[in-house]
């Protein structure tokens, strides 16, 4: 049996079924205190983790 065309791809739609023109931000622009501390202790790790890698880096042979 044949396999017809394909057709041109469907405009970007979002989980919901919605364009994704008018996203909403992924993180909230003024989180709550516990989300706010988690979010510092995520980002303070990640530094952590570049620092020792950029050092890593430096000093590797």
């Amino acid at each position: 049996m044949p396999v017809p065309p394909r057709s041109a791809p469907a405009a970007a739609t979002g989980a919901r079924g919605g364009t994704l023109v008018g996203m909403q931000p992924v993180l909230d622009p003024n989180p709550k205190n516990g989300q706010k501390a988690l979010l510092t202790i995520l980002g303070a790790m990640l530094g952590i983790t570049v620092v020792i890698a950029v050092i890593a880096t430096v000093f590797s042979p």
